[in-house]
């Protein structure tokens, strides 16, 4: 018999007792310590404390990702499609209504339209990620995570293209940088944040004589308008603390409550009938080897892009309120 073999027979058998026993905790515990120096000394390999080497992990399977700012915005508005790389749309420019009443045989005032011609460039936000070919073949479903992931992004910077673009280069010109908005809002220091608002619908309709059906407000600013109470009461104006959640709106409003615009400032406007964006194809995602010398080195770009332009038909029907933190109600 063999040395090896000699250890083997000679090694302590744990668990084989099959009679029942009434251990203690500190029994279970010695025990539990033999059996792995047991082990040990049979295969050579020292367990770290508490055994733990010696365990199975479980793995949850999928990927648990970064979290990012939904896209909002982009579902407010109305949506089209283009076949081409231009939006062009006329507007009304000029209106003069001198109509009166005449007497007969008398002279008909004349009155005066005048119309532009506007025109929006379709923009292509667009992003890349490179894998490597083992890592595609090896972890199932990574091109459809990577797919979505990349979709995302996407929907992200278009979203925040719609509100801040400054139209500079490849960026759309966002609703928030159009000529001809209405003026800005500002909220009073003895004002609360629901009636700044309700000042701007009034605006807007005053301007443009189109009802705003929306409001994109930051969730800093939000939370001050729900937690706003009554002066003396202290009681909520909104929904009890304890009510089931409800939709969220304001003066009637459609409330988009994003990240994507600054805090201290909400946007008012006619999502629905005044801003239009025009996509070209949607979103594609394509993958290629033949990008710089990834052919050599196993490598895959995967490219992810969406064509689209952006129409604001009256940018009267849009205005913003500036926010302070004024007062309660």
């Amino acid at each position: 018999m063999t040395a090896s073999q000699t250890d083997v027979a000679a090694a302590p058998t744990v668990g084989c007792n099959r009679r029942t026993e009434r251990l203690t905790l500190r029994q279970l515990r010695e025990r539990r310590e033999l059996s792995i120096k047991a082990l040990e000394t049979l295969t050579g390999i020292t367990a770290p404390a508490g055994g733990a080497g010696l365990l199975v992990p479980d793995y949850v399977r999928g990927i648990l990702p970064q979290l990012f700012q939904p896209p909002t915005v982009r579902a407010i508005l109305l949506t089209g499609q283009t076949d081409s790389v231009y939006v062009k749309y006329p507007i009304e420019s000029l209106a003069t209504n001198n109509a009166a009443a005449v007497l007969e045989g008398g002279e008909k005032p004349q009155s005066v339209l005048r119309f532009t011609q506007t025109t929006d460039e379709v923009k292509k936000i667009a992003t890349w990620i490179a894998v490597s070919n083992e890592m595609l073949d090896d972890v199932p479903a990574l091109q459809s995570y990577i797919d979505g992931r990349l979709r995302v992004f996407i929907a992200q910077e278009v979203d925040d293209q719609l509100l801040n673009g400054d139209g500079i280069g490849a960026n759309i010109l966002g609703i928030r940088n159009r000529v001809g908005l209405t003026a800005d809002v500002t909220q009073g220091g003895s004002e609360s944040a629901i009636d700044a608002i309700h000042r701007q619908i009034t605006a807007i309709m005053a301007a443009s004589f189109v009802m705003p059906d929306g409001l994109v407000i930051h969730p800093s600013d939000w939370e001050a308008v729900v937690l706003t109470k009554a002066t003396g009461s202290g009681t909520y104006l909104g929904a009890n603390p304890f009510a089931p959640v409800q939709s969220r709106t304001l003066w009637g409003l459609r409330v988009v409550v994003t990240t994507q615009i600054p805090a201290g400032t909400a946007l008012v406007g006619a999502f629905g009938s005044m801003a239009q964006f025009f996509t070209r194809g949607g979103v594609s995602v394509d993958m290629s080897n033949s990008h710089d010398d990834f052919f050599i080195k196993n490598l895959v770009a995967i490219r992810a892009e969406e064509r689209g332009a952006l129409a604001v038909y009256r940018p009267s029907a849009f205005g913003e309120v500036i926010l302070t933190g004024g007062e309660s109600a």
